[in-house]
């Protein structure tokens, strides 16, 4: 997405499912251990995180505040950042 292109709700529902999905990942690997408490707890946070700066994009986007919108899909796309070589990063080249 280019600076010129504008924010949709689709662009953050791309994004955020993405996180969604390394999240639960990253769950499903620590889980079942002796303790699982730790890694649900981390799940957790990460997943009200992700879901707070979506619902953030989505209510700039219906305001029509096209900077904050921005700011945080940026949010996002920060959380994507540690799975950039994932084929199924939203920035990935098409095959």
């Amino acid at each position: 997405m280019t600076s010129a292109e504008a924010v949709t709700e689709q662009d953050a529902l791309r994004w955020y499912e993405f996180v969604q999905e390394r999240h639960a990942e990253e769950l499903r690997e620590s889980y079942p251990t002796t303790d699982s408490t730790p890694a649900t707890d981390t799940y957790r946070e990460q997943y009200r995180a992700a879901q707070s700066n979506y619902q953030d994009v989505v209510d700039a986007v219906h305001r029509g505040d096209q900077a904050a919108a921005e700011e945080h899909l940026a949010g996002l796309r920060e959380r994507a950042r540690k799975w950039a070589a994932h084929p199924d990063h939203p920035e990935a080249s098409p095959a």
